[in-house]
């Protein structure tokens, strides 16, 4: 029957240009609207899988899931707590436990979507701007995390281009809470 699954979806099919686009956006906006950066974790298993002959069909079925809920879920739990020490520490016991329990946590984070790991790399990189966003630490110390947090931010946006809209208020906070100087550049030689 014609129309049924023939293909690509949307998402993952190249687009025609049309004259108005074509010339004012030129023809990177004419791939795939998805990433393949997310299938490469799964990729990358059932590769493994197939080189050690271990692919049985239980495996296959639910080995993407178990490592996704290796790499993404329980990941994700550690920041919670992480980031739970620097609101207040007495409390970050019971985040924790939260995150664990949350059936929202355990029905999507292991699933193996874009999302889980666009929350990943969003909640690891307010991870690392926690300290900036919530306390004053050395212009050295600022450097190198803010650095390390928007690679991750650019990672997420390879991922998802949607989470572009949490690391450009991230960044233009950070803007503002460091002192201006005279080049605009005198924390990198601090």
């Amino acid at each position: 029957v014609e129309g049924d699954c023939q293909g690509y979806t949307w998402e993952w099919t190249r687009r025609a240009p049309d004259s108005a686009s074509h010339w004012i956006i030129g023809r990177s906006m004419l791939g795939p609207a998805r990433s393949y950066l997310s299938v490469l974790p799964t990729h990358w298993f059932y590769w493994l899988l197939k080189t050690l002959h271990i692919d049985t069909h239980w495996l296959v079925a639910r080995g993407p899931m178990l490592l996704t809920a290796i790499i993404v879920a329980a990941p994700i739990d550690a920041i919670v707590w992480y980031m739970a020490q620097w609101l207040d520490p007495n409390l970050s016991a019971w985040a924790l436990f939260c995150s664990l329990s949350s059936w929202f946590h355990a029905f999507t984070l292991v699933r193996t979507f874009a999302n889980g790991q666009e929350t990943l790399l969003i909640s690891l990189g307010v991870a690392l701007l926690s300290p900036e966003l919530l306390a004053s630490v050395s212009q050295r110390h600022f450097l190198v995390r803010s650095c390390a947090a928007f690679f991750l931010g650019g990672l997420s946006v390879a991922v998802r281009c949607t989470s572009v809209v949490a690391f450009v208020p991230m960044g233009i906070l950070l803007a503002l809470r460091q002192p201006s100087s005279a080049n605009g550049l005198g924390f990198l030689f601090m």
